[in-house]
């Protein structure tokens, strides 16, 4: 092998280059108001209205005028009673004395400074596939909840994306809740398709019971768990499965008083926890979520049923397996 050019050694000797400056974030756009004018009680109207609702709280702020600000604004002739919106501390992006009209006042922010929501909206309008752009829209919508005016991108990308939505259909602020209705229609049986295929996913099933929730009369969680094809253990399937759907199978077996299949269903994935060795012996395991609704399930099965010896077994089966192990004799 030829040795390596000259030219090459010496650049390895050269000190490392500085690392390249982050970009610099767009200053915020500040909406002036001064002289008390009668349309500036409308503002929340005017901030939730569909032209400016895309801009967050950090995006565009209500403000009164500074000192600095003032005069800029007595540089640029505005006097008596009106508006401005700046874009930091002296660039005035839009100004006026009448109420603003939405549509119009959204033209020149969005010029200067475009929300984030108006950026996603841009990619998503050419890659419409593009399932992060989808997560990062939604999870910006719902922070802004309740909020009409964002809530059709909301449900736009929770079923693109199949986002387990956290809420359900009585949350008061859904303004729409017969569209969401309508596409769990379509998702729902779409996520059970998916978990035929993948029924170990926690997302699918998260996602399967949160939309179905929506749905007039919803499904059993229990039959569509039971109908699953399960390669190998059904019993460590089961207790991997999230805390969402045990709580889910509990809901379903109290609702109907069956306790007999309920105890069966969660008596195979306790059975499979308490078992489970532990990584570090002598450290004490905190339980998880899911682990806790496994309990939580089972134990109210066997109470219902009044088997109080097993209940009382299965109590001191999960404290010892809840303590740390007696440390050994050298």
């Amino acid at each position: 092998m030829p040795p390596a050019p000259a030219e090459f050694l010496e650049v390895l000797e050269l000190p490392p280059l500085e690392p390249p400056a982050p970009p610099t974030a767009a200053k915020p756009l500040r909406f002036l108001v001064w002289g008390k004018p009668t349309w500036a009680e409308g503002w929340a109207a005017l901030r939730n209205s569909p032209e400016i609702a895309p801009w967050g709280p950090e995006e565009l702020r209500l403000e009164a005028p500074t000192e600095t600000d003032t005069k800029r604004l007595q540089q640029a002739q505005l006097h008596g009673a009106g508006w401005s919106v700046f874009q930091g501390e002296t660039d005035i992006v839009a100004t006026g004395l009448d109420a603003p009209d939405p549509a119009h006042l959204a033209l020149p922010m969005r010029a200067v400074a475009p929300a984030r929501i108006q950026v996603l909206d841009a990619f998503l309008a050419k890659h419409p596939d593009q399932l992060d752009a989808r997560r990062d829209r939604y999870n910006l919508a719902r922070a802004r909840m309740p909020l009409p005016a964002l809530e059709e991108r909301l449900l736009e990308d929770a079923v693109a994306a199949v986002i387990p939505v956290d809420f359900g259909p009585e949350a008061p602020w859904l303004s729409k809740p017969e569209s969401w209705r309508f596409q769990a229609r379509k998702v729902v049986p779409e996520l059970a398709t998916a978990l035929h295929r993948w029924p170990a996913s926690r997302s699918l099933w998260q996602a399967w019971i949160a939309w179905s929730a929506f749905l007039p009369g919803p499904p059993s969680v229990v039959a569509l768990a039971e109908g699953l094809p399960i390669f190998g253990s059904r019993s460590s399937w089961k207790a991997w499965l999230p805390a969402v759907v045990h709580r889910a199978v509990a809901t379903e077996f109290r609702k109907s008083r069956r306790f007999e299949p309920m105890a069966d269903w969660f008596r195979e994935p306790w059975r499979d926890l308490v078992a489970r060795p532990r990584e570090n012996p002598s450290e004490l395991p905190a339980a998880t979520e899911d682990e806790r609704a496994i309990h939580e399930g089972y134990l109210e099965a066997l109470k219902a049923l009044k088997q109080t010896a097993e209940a009382t077994e299965a109590e001191q089966r999960w404290r010892q397996a809840r303590s740390p192990a007696p440390a050994k004799k050298p």
